[in-house]
């Protein structure tokens, strides 16, 4: 793949997440001309959210058969090593404890079905098509670019936290309305949560740890509003158990220098 091409996919993931989600509330509108009401209000006004994100995971998946073919693997460059499947298990189980912590603190009665759909939704649909949009394709593009690996990752990690923050801006009226303190929180921890998401797909070469890490993250972050100050902690305990695992993977010393992976997806 040219460059040219490979900026241009660049292009396009971005455009595809920043153009659905900021204009869902034409997107329903649109719905509900061409599909029957009751079809609008049960499947798609009951969580727009979970809508525009299935919208952009079909708009990926359309994007990366139509520059890769579809024999290319989506998931990953190249399957886990044994070593690696250990870890991915360490993180799941770590992010399980974290959230069954998270419930024992709160002493809330939570609904079977609510606690599945939460998991579901942040593993499956959020966290998923995300890693695929933003490591799979565009980390792989920039990294094929022949910049820094460091500077990719970097590069990566900002535009993760761009899109996000950009999306979240547009929900204002005005800009008199929006808490900077907030927006500073919010810039802070998707930078740190983009670039770390990065590291961990550039030293795997797979998005299961990468989902495992975002999903476990935004699950932990969807219960923070019951008691801030404990849920801030958990969240905090989240990210530095991820450290530790990009920490210890033998392709740490690897970050700093020229990309040097072979059987990349873009060669």
């Amino acid at each position: 793949m040219n460059k040219t091409k490979r900026r241009l996919e660049i292009a396009c993931v971005l455009m595809i997440w920043i153009i659905i989600p900021i204009n869902q509330n034409h997107i329903v509108e649109w719905c509900f001309s061409v599909l029957p009401d009751r079809w609008v209000d049960k499947y798609i006004l009951s969580d727009v959210d979970i809508f525009v994100y299935l919208l952009c995971f079909l708009a990926i998946l359309i994007l990366f058969c139509g520059f890769h073919g579809v024999k290319e693997n989506l998931f990953h460059e190249r399957r886990l090593r044994c070593l690696e499947i250990k870890q991915s298990l360490l993180i799941l189980l770590t992010y399980c404890v974290l959230v069954i912590i998270s419930i024992h603190i709160y002493k809330v009665e939570f609904e079977a079905d609510y606690l599945a759909r939460l998991i579901f939704v942040n593993l499956a649909i959020v966290a998923l098509s995300e890693e695929i949009s933003f490591r799979r394709l565009l980390l792989c593009q920039l990294l094929s670019l022949r910049i820094k690996n460091a500077y990719a990752i970097l590069l990566c990690g900002a535009i993760f936290m761009a899109v996000h923050i950009l999306v979240y801006l547009f929900q204002f009226e005005s800009w008199s309305s929006i808490n900077l303190a907030i927006l500073l929180i919010k810039i802070v921890c998707l930078l740190i949560m983009g670039i770390l998401l990065s590291v961990v797909y550039f030293q795997y070469r797979n998005i299961i740890p990468a989902v495992l890490i975002h999903g476990g993250q935004n699950i932990i972050a969807r219960l923070i509003y019951m008691d801030e100050r404990k849920g801030l902690v958990l969240y905090a305990i989240g990210f530095i158990v991820a450290v530790i695992f990009v920490i210890y993977h033998p392709s740490w010393r690897n970050i700093r220098g020229s990309r040097i992976a072979k059987n990349r997806l873009t060669e």
